[in-house]
């Protein structure tokens, strides 16, 4: 049983791993609308 739990993190750990992960880059163009303003904040030293 512990082989076979071994066997499975193993093949989890290969299919996740970082090497194997495709990162795509592309650009998303900024609207007026979709930036919004939460909290502001002065701080001085």
């Amino acid at each position: 049983m512990t082989e076979e739990v071994e066997d499975k993190i193993g093949a989890l750990s290969d299919k996740f791993a970082l090497d194997s992960i495709n990162i795509e880059e592309f650009a998303i163009k900024l609207r007026r609308t979709d930036i919004e303003v939460d909290e502001i904040a002065v701080v001085w030293q």
